[in-house]
This record gives C-alpha cells, sequence and structure tokens, in this order.
C-alpha cells in the first residue's frame, strides 16, 4: 500500500510576497473607514485567537489586540500596521530613485519621518517625495512631485520646468504621469524611465 504525503505549498517568492503585503496594506486602509461609519459598514469583524482579538477586513488581519479595546484603539493600531509598512516601502523608494537623472543641482528627497508621521497622526495613506533643486549656470531647472499610494502598488508623477509655483512647460502631467504595477520595485523601473526621458527630452531641446 502507497502511502501518499501531501505536498507542502511553495514558499512565497519575494515578488508574490510583495504583492501579498500590499494587498493586506489596502485592506488595512479601506479598514480605516469605521472611524466614520463603524466597525460592521466598514467590513471590519473581529475573531478571538487564544487571548487575543483580532481585527479583520477582506480576509487579511488588519489589527491585534490583547484585552479590551476601544475604536480608537483599534484606529492607532491599523495607523501604526501601515506605518510598519510605508516605512519599507520608502526605504527601498529612496534607494531606487537614486537611479533618477537629474540636472545639476537638483535631488531625489523622500522625508521619510514626515511621510511616517502623517500615517500614524491623521491616517495619511500615500508617501509623498519630490526632486528639486537650484539650477547652476547654464543648466535648467525641474521640478517633480511623486505620491506613491499605499493600499495599491500606483503613482502619480508630475514634472515641471521651472520651480514648483514658476510658470513652466508641463513634462509629464496626468495623462502620462499615472503609473501602476504589481511591485514598488517595478513601478520605481516605470518612474525611473519615465522621469529620465522626459528630461533628457527637455534638455535636449532647450
Amino acid at each position: 500500500m502507497t502511502v501518499q504525503h501531501p505536498i507542502a505549498p511553495a514558499p512565497f517568492s519575494e515578488r508574490e510576497r510583495e504583492i501579498h503585503v500590499i494587498s493586506a496594506c489596502g485592506a488595512m486602509i479601506k479598514a480605516l473607514a469605521c472611524a466614520d461609519n463603524g466597525f460592521t459598514r466598514a467590513g471590519v469583524t473581529f475573531e478571538r485567537d487564544g487571548q487575543l482579538t483580532k481585527a479583520k477586513h477582506s480576509g487579511h488581519t488588519v489589527a491585534s489586540f490583547h484585552g479590551r479595546f476601544s475604536m480608537q484603539t483599534v484606529i492607532d493600531c491599523i495607523r501604526s500596521n501601515i506605518s510598519d509598512h510605508a516605512q519599507g516601502i520608502a526605504i527601498m523608494l529612496q534607494r531606487a530613485l537614486s537611479h533618477l537623472v537629474l540636472p545639476a543641482g537638483h535631488t531625489f528627497r523622500l522625508d521619510l519621518s514626515q511621510n511616517l508621521s502623517d500615517i500614524l497622526s491623521r491616517g495619511s495613506c500615500r508617501i509623498s517625495a519630490y526632486a528639486c533643486g537650484r539650477a547652476e549656470a547654464g543648466q535648467a531647472l525641474i521640478f517633480a512631485e511623486f505620491q506613491f499610494a499605499l493600499g495599491e502598488c500606483r503613482a502619480q508623477v508630475r514634472l515641471k520646468a521651472g520651480d514648483r509655483f514658476g510658470a513652466g512647460d508641463v513634462l509629464i502631467g496626468t495623462e502620462d504621469g499615472d503609473l501602476t504595477a504589481e511591485t514598488y520595485a517595478e513601478l520605481a523601473a516605470l518612474i525611473i524611465t519615465r522621469v529620465n526621458s522626459a528630461i533628457k527630452a527637455h534638455l535636449e531641446s532647450a
């Protein structure tokens, strides 16, 4: 008699793990609607796991607690979990987007502390970053703004000639600056290609 042993599921690849984490973060962001709509209308359910209570949304655990908890406890815990997710994404984006080819005197800026503070204090669901600087003699001045969604792998990129508030040609606008991918590494690669190409074309036409 042949005994058949169950086949263990294959471990997640790094890409599959990231896609799963993005989905879980999307569930956390949807669960934050409980602040205005209550738990039931926001789709948040609870289940016991020993002495632990788990808040669930869309099949994901969005928060866990020991003992009694309030609405604010749930909200603060979800925001903390989103902040943890955002920190890893922000660090990766800082490293990946160092490959942007910016005009002399320009830098890419992502204020990690401010982004995490916005998530924890007011429930922000995005990471913001900029590329700006001072043009050196004979060099062009540009300003770029990047908004990265946390509940889905999506970015809004805006790039213009000149400084942030002054007049200047739009180099990347709403039509070609809304980018999506399955992972943030793939999204960063799309952004690098799009922004570097737009800056190169602008410099060559100046």
